[in-house]
């Protein structure tokens, strides 16, 4: 009789997970027409605070207001469907409608996105924009993703990466030696903070709050808004403006889901995540303002790092290296070079940049 239970009980937990990945739309391959109702869930392993929840958020507004409520959409925050490469396979899958992420988190399942992980790639805002509003990333969000069961439906960013520390500010590459930095899974990252002289580890962002209080490692990396809303400049009282990685970010579909959907509401879907991604950066920009100066005010010491060129020339040392393994990345760098004018490998000297 135990037996049973237990087995019952198991057969319980698993229905109840499946269909936590599972709404009106995504269960099904049945074509919709522009008549049914149904629910799109959007997940995220970030806090409500954080600028992918407020994407999140403008996509349902603009969605439920435009069909009068015939399709409805559900925001799941902090990672309540699973961490963020759970919930990026569900996609894939098309067991849950969409997610929000970084295409640094994306690389591990659309390669090519690698290319944008590489550190000082970027001399400043107008650069970025005008390679992420080309064809250039018209291609990634569609035609490389799409590959691989994804579609992007708009383009964000999440400003430039900076060293958090507990240890000691960075002025220079000296400072850094050694550190031991929290990064992403991400060969790129892993390679490029090698190139500058630290000690880069990984870990489930979950973790890193226990790791930087029990010394298990030295800093992070992060923008201001997210070292604000994790809370890891209670701890973390060094905010160095290295601007090392400059972070796209992406509002992405499952393509098995969307090719259920009628014409007319697969435009309507396309249109709102353009809207709810220019809506995020735009928020996330007000976000890192407000966290840097509420850190400062807690006593974190903030300081700009003068001369980066050491940086830059320590991370572009691998960036051949990092593009033998990236799909399409070589292509992509002699398009941006035709696209901005310069010589994408050459060290040039970086400035501080601010949002704008």
């Amino acid at each position: 009789m135990k037996r049973l239970k237990l087995i019952i009980s198991s057969v319980l937990v698993a229905v109840l997970i499946a269909t936590a990945f599972t709404g009106c739309g995504g269960s099904s391959d049945e074509k919709k027409t522009s008549n049914d109702s149904y629910t799109i869930k959007i997940a995220h392993s970030m806090a409500p605070e954080h600028s992918y929840n407020a994407a999140a958020q403008k996509f349902k507004e603009i969605i439920e207001e435009e069909t009068d409520g015939r399709i409805t959409v559900e925001v799941y925050a902090n990672g309540q469907l699973g961490a963020e490469r759970e919930t990026i396979e569900a996609v894939q899958a098309g067991t849950l409608e969409m997610v929000v992420t970084g295409t640094s988190a994306m690389s591990g399942f659309v390669p090519e996105w690698q290319v944008f992980d590489m550190a000082y790639l970027f001399k400043d805002y107008d650069e970025f924009w005008t390679v992420m509003k080309s064809d250039i990333g018209e291609k990634y969000c569609h035609e490389y993703a799409e590959e691989k069961g994804f579609r992007g439906l708009g383009i964000g960013c999440m400003g430039t990466r900076n060293i958090h520390s507990v240890t000691n500010p960075v002025y220079d590459m000296e400072d850094i030696e050694g550190m031991k930095v929290r990064v992403m899974e991400s060969n790129v990252h892993i390679k490029s903070f090698k190139a500058m002289g630290a000690a880069p580890v990984t870990m489930a962002f979950s973790e890193l709050f226990t790791a930087l209080e029990q010394g298990t490692v030295d800093a992070e990396e992060a923008v201001p808004s997210a070292a604000y809303t994790s809370k890891t400049y209670e701890i973390c009282k060094y905010y160095s403006l290295t601007q090392h990685f400059w972070l796209p970010t992406c509002m992405f579909i499952s393509e098995k889901f969307f090719q259920t959907l009628s014409p007319e509401d697969q435009a309507l879907i396309e249109e709102a995540g353009d809207q709810a991604m220019e809506y995020q950066w735009e928020y996330h920009k007000q976000a890192d303002e407000e966290s840097l100066e509420i850190m400062k005010e807690a006593g974190t010491q903030v300081n700009e790092v003068k001369d980066k060129t050491p940086f830059v020339k320590a991370a572009h040392s691998v960036y051949e290296d990092i593009l033998e393994d990236v799909p399409h990345g070589k292509e992509t760098m002699e398009e941006m070079e035709r696209m901005l004018g310069r010589d994408m490998y050459e060290v040039f000297d970086a400035q501080t940049v601010t949002e704008k």
